[in-house]
């Protein structure tokens, strides 16, 4: 399995998960010009540009964050980063996954630290930024008023 990220950029959690899951991977760094050690363009990996990619031990190449983390929790020892597929705890995992991909990741961070993210385009993202981060924060404050250790009952929104 080959994780291809760059430093400091959303495929971070893919090694993390990587790591914590202990399974064996090659990391490739994606240079900013695309140029892979094997003389390749990312784009031919990921049509894209985008971390993190992963080429899975079936051959098949997997982009995009949630897809890529919830491939890697499945081949996690069972328990240990994903709940059991067909279950409801399974399905706010992926709904999670996906709100910080898209609300947070996407919709406030990319402009806020974006190199290319203008001022216009930083002032939206942060008048967008208090309602994902209170349902986030709800989220968590119901959790640890909880502490049953799994995902909240509540949904997302």
């Amino acid at each position: 399995m080959k994780l291809y990220f760059r430093p400091f950029a959303c495929s971070l959690a893919a090694r993390i998960a990587l790591e914590e899951a202990e399974l064996d991977a090659e990391f490739v760094a994606v240079p900013a010009d695309g140029r892979l050690p094997d003389g390749r363009h990312f784009s031919q990996i990921s049509p894209m540009g985008y971390v993190p990619a992963i080429e899975t031990r079936g051959g098949f190449v997997l982009t995009e964050g949630p897809a890529v983390l919830t491939y890697i929790a499945e081949l996690a020892p069972e328990g240990s980063l994903s709940f059991i597929g067909f279950s409801d705890a399974h399905y706010r995992m992926l709904a999670w996954l996906n709100f910080i991909s898209t609300e947070l990741h996407k919709a406030v961070f990319i402009p806020l630290l974006g190199k290319t993210a203008g001022p216009e385009e930083r002032t939206a993202a942060l008048a967008r930024v208090a309602k994902p981060f209170g349902v986030l924060s709800r989220h968590l404050e119901e959790r640890r008023s909880s502490r049953t250790g799994s995902l909240s009952p509540t949904p997302i929104c």
